[in-house]
C-alpha cells in the first residue's frame, strides 16, 4: 500500500523551513539564506518543497524558473542542497514521494524538478536508479581526528610546501573588513580570468556584500599576506550541521609558486581540528567534475572521497515532451532537462 504523501511549496520565511534543519544534519546549501541568495542572482524565485510523510518531513530547496505564463520547472540551487529529512526514508517511501511529486507538482504547472544531490547526508537514499546519474566525486577532510593524523594523512608535497612558504614568511589571518573583501575581490576576478573560468563563476562585489551579510557570524574570508601585500584568499562558510564548505579560492598570479592556497587550508583544518562543534571541512571536486589536478591538489590533504549524484524527475510528460520539441532537442541529450540544454526556452512557448 503507497504511503499518503503531502507536498507543500514554501517561502524562504516560512519558519518550518528552520525549524527542520535545527533538527537535522545539514549544509549551508540548505539554508533559506543561499537560497535567496542563489535566487537573487540567478533571477529566480526561491522556495522550497516540504513534503510530509508518516513518520517525517523531507524539505528540497529550489529555485524556480518560469517558463511561460503557465508553466515553471524547478532545479536545486548551486551547490549541494538536495533534500534533508528528519528520517531516512525506504525504497517504498521514495516510490510513494516521487508519484505524489510527479502528481501534484505537474498538476501546479510544474515541467520538471532538478536536484544535486548532497554527496554524503542523504547519499545512503534508495532512489529509483533511472532517475539518478553519477556527475563525479568530491573530497572532504575529516576534523573529527587528531593533528598527528591529519599530518600523517597530508601528502609529502603539500607538507613540503607548506613549510617552505611559512618560512619565507608568508602569513594567515581571518579579516571578513570591506578592504580585505575589496582585495580579494580584485583576485579573485583576475584568477577566474587567468583559468578562464565560465561566466557563471565571475562574482561582482555585490554577490560577496550579500554574501557575508546573509551569514555575518558563519562567513571567513582567510587571507594569505607576504610582507603587508594580500597575495590570496579563500571564503569558508559555516553555517551547516558542523560542515564547512570551502567556497571559493584565488591567488595573486604573482605567487603561485608560493602556493598560499595550500598553506590556507592547512591553517583552516588545524585550526579547526580543535573544534568540538565541527565535522567536516568539504572540498568539493575537480573543474567540470573532472579528477584534474585541482581535484588532486584538494586529494592531497588526505581526504575522503563522496559521489556527488543528481536527479532528474519530469513532472508533466506531456509539456517536458513540447518543450524538446520547440527546442529541437532529444531528451537522450544527456542533460537535465533536455530543453535547457542550449540555454533558456524561448519565453512563451506554447505548451499543452
Amino acid at each position: 500500500m503507497n504511503e499518503t504523501v503531502s507536498c507543500e511549496i514554501i517561502a524562504t520565511t516560512d519558519a518550518r523551513w528552520s525549524d527542520l534543519l535545527r533538527r537535522v544534519e545539514h549544509d549551508v546549501y540548505h539554508t533559506p539564506q543561499w537560497t535567496e541568495l542563489s535566487a537573487k542572482f540567478e533571477g529566480t524565485t526561491p522556495m522550497a518543497l516540504l513534503i510530509g510523510l508518516r513518520d517525517g518531513q523531507v524539505l528540497i530547496p529550489l529555485l524556480r524558473r518560469n517558463l511561460s505564463s503557465e508553466l515553471w520547472d524547478a532545479a536545486s540551487p548551486y551547490g549541494y542542497p538536495g533534500p534533508v529529512s528528519d528520517l531516512i526514508p525506504s525504497e517504498a517511501t521514495l516510490r510513494s514521494m516521487t508519484s505524489a511529486l510527479i502528481a501534484q507538482l505537474g498538476a501546479a504547472g510544474c515541467v520538471s524538478i532538478f536536484l544535486r544531490l548532497h554527496p554524503w547526508i542523504t547519499a545512503a537514499w534508495p532512489w529509483p536508479h533511472h532517475l539518478t546519474r553519477t556527475e563525479s566525486t568530491t573530497v572532504s577532510v575529516d576534523l573529527g581526528q587528531d593533528v598527528l593524523a591529519y599530518q600523517s594523512s597530508l601528502r609529502k608535497s603539500h607538507r613540503y610546501d607548506i613549510r617552505r612558504s611559512t618560512a619565507r614568511g608568508l602569513t594567515v589571518e581571518v579579516d571578513n573588513s570591506d578592504a580585505s573583501l575589496s582585495a580579494f575581490e580584485a583576485i579573485y576576478t583576475d584568477t577566474m580570468t587567468r583559468v578562464g573560468a565560465s561566466d557563471s563563476y565571475f562574482f561582482r562585489r555585490d554577490y560577496f556584500d550579500s554574501l557575508r551579510a546573509s551569514y555575518p557570524e558563519d562567513f571567513e574570508l582567510h587571507l594569505a599576506r607576504v610582507s603587508d601585500k594580500i597575495v590570496a584568499g579563500a571564503v569558508f562558510l559555516h553555517a551547516g550541521h558542523g560542515v564547512v564548505q570551502y567556497h571559493l579560492s584565488a591567488t595573486d598570479a604573482e605567487y603561485l609558486k608560493w602556493q598560499p592556497t595550500k598553506v590556507l587550508l592547512d591553517n583552516k583544518i588545524r585550526n579547526s581540528l580543535s573544534n568540538d562543534a565541527l565535522t567536516r571541512l568539504h572540498l568539493g571536486g575537480g573543474r567540470g567534475g573532472s579528477e584534474d589536478s585541482l581535484y588532486q591538489f584538494k586529494r592531497g590533504f588526505g581526504t575522503t572521497e563522496h559521489t556527488f549524484r543528481t536527479l532528474g524527475l519530469v513532472t508533466n510528460e506531456a509539456a517536458y515532451e513540447e518543450l524538446c520539441a520547440a527546442s529541437n532537442t532529444s531528451r537522450d541529450v544527456g542533460y537535465f532537462p533536455a530543453y535547457r540544454s542550449a540555454g533558456t526556452p524561448k519565453a512563451g512557448t506554447k505548451c499543452t
